[in-house]
């Protein structure tokens, strides 16, 4: 027995030789020490019967054609060291083939499938320390007949008891050297096998079909004594290949289908499904099924995965994730690269988790991975309790996608780390980091840490990106180059709850600009302040940043253009339309048309369908009840009446505008209206208050400025202008304009309103307006003439403006002595301009004009002319009483005189 085992044998009881009605062996109190265990037994058995050949006892060999035992009790254990209570090699007891494999090691299934077999009250545990799994096996009976009919032989297999509790069952005809079939069920699964032994195969081997089916998934999970909860069915078929105790798996094809609709698909092959070393499995997860499409995510918390495509190979040992397609209701990606991935052992803990213990997984390629983790699942089924710290290491243009691959390599490496693990149902981003290396160009550093990744709370970011010189890297880029120097960004974001804050810093040249905003988002709507501050900002910093964010945007498609001129390649002059054959087409061109640098691919449309985005939600930050709704983040109406935002602005210092000093404001947005003010931009003495409003609600499209300026030297104004004059005098005025807001040529060009320009106590050192209005004669003998100089006693101009075209009637330039009236209009849209002016003595405005003008043209380029004189308006010029005003035309208050003395021109 001991040679027939290869294990010790005990007889604790009686040993009977039987001759009749065969030569038979009968044993009872039967036992095998445990290999490794001396205080436990691998078996016990309270009676057997051997029947023994003799041909085979004659010939020096053992053969054992009946075996019938009662009263069974099996121990199959493997410790967490290894150790084992049977011993692991077989002797070679027979030189009859069906007792051996080829390897020389006893064939259970050679062995029992040419005997007679009876068992009956036997009881199997099997577990092993190292995976946590364990089964107690209570069979009533198994049962083994060699049942011949002519030349055939046929073993009919009987069992039937328990398994974990889950009753079982198997039956099966083996004729030998003809197709067998075999059948059973354990708990709710049942199963079927169907096949034959190939010719000159020995014993044991097969080539066969399996198939299996369960209507109730969690009886099989109770079965392997497994913590978790699944509803649905499953069925798989798959060809099964046995050679020398290796078994193989082809054309899987494994269909489960849960309650709710979701179905799982497994599709492949598994070689030596002991060793799980080399095995191709496509799974296909769709997790919505025949149900209602899932809205689209709301908030992180509310993504949810759709579909996941997945296709894992083994090779040796390593497993590798050759594609992982995902798509969730929120975006759709495409993962490659991911392996190898490793497990050490599979373990089921004390209370039933699924444990995977030694897992690394690499994403990248095999020589030189981006990503290098380690760590553990505590359980699988629920993908909950894991712990994942790894190693980042990466070429930037992994990142900057946009990058050409003769210029990555000036972009350097990132390089970093992570940390995530679940715990109580809550993904935890202990830490993430990425830093620059390797490149001159520019510095990035990236940080986030989340106590709650789901819904990102307890959430802390920082960032920093830096350049030493902005040209450079902009060259790099392959964009125009702008004369930057420095630029930088540097922010930190924290959220805890519905409370988030971000401080930020912008450095271009010599500027910096400081921001900080200050979030919440409480159940009427989220609450916005904020502060955006500098001590001192050039205005060339100001021009070069904008210059440089618009050659950044132009990245793509400075990239996309490249792309499609190096496909294309050189133009060799004219060639005939041949289409090539299989063996001449090259690879296929590279399509650039759904090309999106950093960003989520754009979903598949069927030709001429326009992509619906009405149901399209971005995600947001999330705080339960506190949280917006979806339709107050994709409806502008709705979140412009929702959001409260106020945020101060101060730049202290301004250079690099003569007389340009400071900027302070304030924007604010509340019940749907924007208001930008009041606007305080000093130009040296002069100053400019403005408030910029719109309705985002009922005119989203139209803004309105309205405010005052005051403090404006006359004198510089002309300068400005090219008018070489001295002059002086302070402009004040006020406006009240409206007009589009895409840009400041549209404002100009559809701005409407109205306007009003004044100035009093000024001088202007030419006599042309007191010639213009006076004469020759009166002029060369007046007191301005001799000086040099005249007093402008005021100046007013009344603007109506309406769709860029600004006209006035009446404006009025007024010294001691003229009175200069104005009228006409400028046409910005349509860069035109006609105005005409009319000088006369002050209080005399029936007097003849004696040099009244025109300018009239291009406002680039206006032309001066002197107008046609008209005729006198009366004989006599007539005075106006005392009670005349300043800078109202004369010939207005003339003809709002009413008494006997007023004259009427004629």
């Amino acid at each position: 027995m001991t040679d027939l085992l290869g294990q010790t044998v005990a007889i604790e009881g009686d040993v009977r030789l039987l001759f009749a009605p065969r030569l038979a062996v009968v044993a009872t109190d039967l036992r095998l020490p445990a290999q490794d265990f001396p205080d436990l037994d691998l078996a016990k058995l309270d009676f057997s019967r051997f029947s023994i050949s003799p041909r085979h006892l004659l010939s020096g060999g053992i053969h054992l054609p009946e075996i019938e035992a009662r009263g069974l009790d099996v121990l199959l254990l493997r410790g967490e060291d290894g150790s084992t209570t049977w011993v692991e090699a077989g002797r070679n007891v027979t030189k009859d083939s069906s007792d051996v494999s080829l390897s020389g090691q006893p064939d259970i299934i050679a062995f029992l499938g040419e005997r007679e077999i009876a068992f009956e009250d036997m009881r199997v545990h099997a577990e092993n320390r190292l995976t946590g799994f364990e089964f107690d096996f209570d069979l009533e009976s198994l049962a083994i007949d060699q049942v011949v009919s002519g030349e055939a032989v046929t073993a009919q297999v009987r069992s039937g008891g328990t398994i974990n509790g889950r009753p079982i069952a198997f039956s099966g005809d083996f004729p030998n050297g003809a197709p067998f079939a075999a059948r059973g069920h354990m708990g709710a699964l049942t199963f079927a096998v169907e096949g034959q032994r190939p010719p000159a195969a020995p014993r044991g081997d097969f080539d066969g079909r399996l198939s299996l089916q369960t209507p109730d998934l969690q009886d099989l999970l109770d079965l392997l004594r497994l913590d978790g909860e699944i509803k649905g069915g499953a069925e798989a078929k798959a060809a099964v290949t046995r050679r020398s105790r290796h078994i193989d798996l082809d054309e899987i094809d494994l269909r489960a289908r849960g309650e709710g609709g979701a179905t799982v698909r497994l599709t492949g092959r598994f070689a030596d499904v002991r060793s799980a070393r080399d095995f191709d499995l496509s799974l296909l997860v769709d997790l919505v099924g025949d149900k209602t499409p899932l809205p689209p995510a709301i908030f992180l918390k509310d993504m949810r995965v759709e579909t996941a495509e997945i296709r894992v190979l083994a090779r040796g040992g390593d497993i590798e994730v050759d594609r992982f397609a995902l798509r969730t209701n929120a975006f759709d990606e495409e993962i490659r690269d991911i392996g190898p991935f490793r497990v050490a052992t599979v373990t089921r803990s004390e209370d039933g988790q699924l444990k995977l213990d030694g897992v690394t997984l690499s994403i990248g390629p095999r020589d030189a991975p981006y990503l290098l983790a380690r760590g553990s699942i505590g359980n699988l089924l629920t993908f909950g309790d894991y712990r994942l710290s790894g190693e980042l290491d990466l070429p930037a243009d992994r990142v900057l996608l946009t990058l050409r691959p003769e210029d990555a390599a000036r972009f350097g490496r990132l390089t970093g780390q992570m940390r995530l693990l679940e715990s109580n149902g809550e993904p935890n981003l202990q830490l993430f980091e990425l830093r620059s290396q390797d490149t001159d160009l520019w510095s990035a550093e990236f940080q986030v840490e989340s106590a709650d990744l789901e819904d990102l709370d307890r959430l802390t970011l920082r960032a920093s990106i830096q350049t030493r010189d902005g040209r450079s890297l902009l060259e790099a880029l392959r964009l125009e180059p702008v004369d930057i120097g420095r630029m930088g960004y540097d922010v930190t974001a924290t959220r805890q709850a519905n409370h988030v804050d971000t401080r930020a810093v912008l450095t271009a040249g010599q500027s910096v600009i400081e921001t900080g905003m200050s979030l919440r988002i409480p159940g009427s709507g989220p609450v916005l302040r904020g502060t955006i501050r500098s001590d001192d900002v050039r205005i060339e910093d100001v021009r070069s940043t904008i210059l440089a964010l618009i050659q950044l945007a132009r990245v793509k498609s400075v990239y996309i253009d490249s792309r499609t001129d190096a496909l294309a390649g050189p133009d060799d002059g004219f060639q005939p339309l041949v289409l090539p054959s299989e063996s001449e087409a090259g690879p296929p061109e590279e399509d650039l048309s759904e090309f999106q640098p950093l960003v989520l691919p754009q979903p598949d449309l069927a030709p001429d369908t326009p992509e619906d985005l009405s149901d399209f939600q971005p995600l947001v930050l999330s705080d339960g009840p506190a949280d917006l709704a979806i339709a107050d983040i994709l409806d502008p109406e709705q979140f412009a009446r929702l959001i409260d935002a106020e945020i101060d602005i101060d730049i202290a210092r301004i250079r690099g505008q003569a007389g340009l000093s400071r900027l302070k404001s304030q924007a604010e947005m509340k019940s749907g209206k924007l208001r930008l003010g009041p606007v305080r931009l000093a130009y040296g003495k002069g100053f400019v208050d403005m408030t910029a409003t719109m309705d985002a609600i009922g005119a989203p499209h139209r803004l309105r400025v309205t405010g005052r300026t005051d403090g404006w030297d006359f004198g510089e104004i002309l300068m400005a202008g090219g008018v070489d004059l001295g002059a002086g005098g302070t402009i004040n005025g006020r406006f009240d304009l409206t007009g589009r807001n895409a840009s400041a040529e549209a404002f100009l060009r559809s701005m409407s309103g109205k306007a009003t320009i004044d100035m009093t106590n000024g001088h202007i050192s030419t006599g042309l307006i007191e010639l213009a209005g006076l004469g020759v004669l009166p002029w060369l003998f007046s007191q301005e003439r001799q000086r040099g100089y005249a007093d402008i006693v005021c100046l007013k101009a009344d603007l109506d403006i309406a769709n860029g075209r600004i006209e006035t009637r009446q404006s009025v330039l007024e010294t001691r002595r003229v009175q200069l009236v104005g009228s006409g209009t400028i046409d910005v849209r349509n860069d035109r301009i006609l105005f005409s002016a009319e000088p006369r003595p002050v209080a005399q405005p029936l007097s003849r004009s004696a040099w009244p003008f025109v300018v009239s043209g291009s406002l680039r380029s206006p032309k001066i002319s002197v107008a046609q004189r008209k005729s006198r308006r009366a004989l006599v010029p007539l005075a106006i009483p005392d009670a005349r005003k300043p800078c109202v035309p004369d010939i207005s208050q003339l003809q709002q005189m009413d008494g006997p003395d007023t004259a009427r021109p004629r």
